[in-house]
């Protein structure tokens, strides 16, 4: 929590001080659920820095930072395809949250989510607890 707001950090090293910590966002917005890809190169969250929570992608550097969802609405909890290419993510699109998920390619921005196929196990998805 940086401010009274949650951010994003890595933990890059470790000195005689303790943890060196990376701070990967900064922004007025709470930044949630963040879940690294299969290939540790990218790192796929949820935020309110628009004002209602959206999917974004950040490099695990903190570099191009991207949106990925544009919806009145709340989009958290992403998960990465176990091959990186797609972010699964439960959503009240529907009006509440229920079973149905969504899911989109995980480099494009602006994509149109589609809702998950039902044989799409989070099981498989590089995320340790279920929506």
């Amino acid at each position: 929590m940086s401010n009274g707001n949650y951010e994003l950090y890595v933990s890059s090293a470790v000195d005689l001080s303790g943890l060196i910590l990376q701070r990967l966002t900064d922004d007025p917005g709470i930044d949630l659920d963040p879940v690294w890809s299969p290939d540790g190169t990218r790192i796929a969250f949820s935020s309110s820095r628009n004002g209602n929570f959206d999917i974004y992608v950040v490099d695990a550097d903190g570099g191009n930072l991207t949106q990925l969802t544009f919806c009145n609405c709340v989009d958290q909890v992403p998960a990465w395809s176990p091959d990186g290419t797609r972010i699964a993510f439960p959503s009240d699109r529907g009006g509440n949250f229920d079973s149905t998920s969504w899911t989109l390619k995980a480099g494009i921005f602006s994509a149109s989510p589609r809702i998950l196929p039902q044989n799409w196990r989070r099981s498989g998805a590089h995320r340790p607890r279920s929506c």
